[in-house]
């Protein structure tokens, strides 16, 4: 806690915290510099990177591209929001896709037995 704070490591720059940087502030046991970079990417929903990632790719998720750029300071940074910086940076066509609903979600469900006596009273008459 003590070398973040000494380094002004705050929850703006707290997105390039990884095992790449951490040596620079003097943290080098492999493992914590690991679970710390573990942690980071809970706190802020990110992914790990992936060395397997298209080119094709942006370098990271959205949301990671979005914390970098609002990491720096200044009134353009503060005021930028997830959605505008998606729009301007044109990411949507990689924007995360909802689930979609389970096959047995899909099916109509089985009407009960007074749905059933209704509709066979309406094709009697």
């Amino acid at each position: 806690m003590e070398c973040f704070t000494t380094n002004f490591i705050s929850g703006r720059k707290l997105i390039h915290v990884n095992c790449s940087n951490l040596p620079q502030i003097g943290i080098t046991d492999f493992e914590h510099m690991k679970e710390i970079s573990k942690h980071v990417r809970e706190l802020l929903k990110i992914e790990e990177p992936r060395f397997e990632r298209s080119i094709s790719l942006p370098p990271r998720d959205n949301i990671g591209l979005f914390l970098e750029q609002k990491s720096r300071t200044g009134k353009r940074s503060d005021a930028l929001s997830y959605s505008q910086f998606i729009e301007e940076a044109r990411l949507q066509d990689y924007e995360p896709k909802p689930p979609t609903p389970l096959y047995e979600e899909l099916q109509p469900s089985t009407p009960s037995y007074e749905e059933l006596q209704q509709a066979s009273s309406f094709f009697s008459r």
